[in-house]
């Protein structure tokens, strides 16, 4: 068990990295369509599409990790003036209400992906993007949010 714990926690862990990563690659590229933009007034075509995708991949594939790290957002000041006891009740009551949820957004979010892939739907933007690439870290993310909580 401790070996598969391991491997999760690296996992998660992983997950986070390439959040991190595609976030550092979002910030040179918007960098580049400033310059671009507002010095040679050539403008990139590409770089507000991308953002848009890569912000939905860093939400949900940082979301594990945070939530694996206690930071999740939370109302301290009700939860501040419970007793420990009354603390803990609403600890897991929130626990077993956040899984719930994200298992359900894990599975309806699968079965669309999976019907745009399957359909062949493309975004009509600049690019021809197959509307379940942007999309399928959802699935991904918010099963392994529910398995955090």
């Amino acid at each position: 068990m401790a070996t598969f714990v391991k491997l999760y926690d690296g996992f998660v862990d992983g997950l986070a990295y390439l959040a991190g990563l595609t976030l550092l690659a979002m910030s040179v590229w918007v960098t580049y369509e400033v310059f671009m933009r507002y010095v040679f007034i050539a403008p990139t075509i590409w770089s507000v599409d991308l953002a848009e995708y890569a912000l939905v991949y860093v939400t949900f594939l940082a979301g594990p990790w945070l939530l694996k790290h206690d930071g999740h957002v939370r109302i301290e000041l009700l939860v501040d003036v419970l007793s420990p006891a009354h603390q803990r009740i609403l600890g897991i009551a929130v626990s077993i209400i956040g899984a719930m949820v994200c298992m359900v957004f894990a599975w309806q979010t699968w079965v669309t992906v999976t019907d745009f892939y399957d359909r062949g739907i493309t975004m009509n933007k600049v690019w021809q993007v197959p509307h379940w690439l942007p999309y399928a870290a959802m699935p991904l993310g918010m099963f392994f949010m529910g398995t955090e909580f």
